[in-house]
């Protein structure tokens, strides 16, 4: 799968632009971006996820000052309230909701690091 990315990404021209890892299954292993990180998509992955407050960890220490993490779950599988705990997990790991745009009929939540 990941070198199926490089290829596509080498044929769009964004192979210097994108960062491809192999994530463990309790880790993503990103502690070499600390603070670097514009933009996080967590597409219908979170729900995936055992250890969220830990996952969402490691996304807050690699996100810029102003950067965000755009979360879409899927509408039938992730309840209202799962993705409402999901939210709670990232709001521990100092992620705020900054807004909650419309993607089809997903669940959906801009976060952004929480402010001073």
């Amino acid at each position: 799968m990941l070198a199926g990315l490089r290829r596509r990404a080498a044929r769009a021209g964004l192979e210097e632009r994108i960062d491809i890892r192999l994530a463990q299954p309790d880790r993503l292993g990103i502690d070499d971006l600390n603070g670097q990180v514009d933009l996080v998509l967590a597409f219908y992955v979170v729900h995936e996820i055992r250890e969220q407050a830990a996952f969402f960890a490691e996304i807050a220490g690699a996100l810029k000052a102003d950067g965000a993490v755009l979360v879409v779950e899927p509408p039938l599988h992730v309840s209202r309230a799962g993705f409402e705990a999901s939210l709670a997990a990232a709001g521990g790991a100092g992620l705020r909701v900054a807004r909650r745009p419309r993607i089809g009929p997903n669940k959906v939540a801009l976060l952004a690091k929480s402010g001073p």
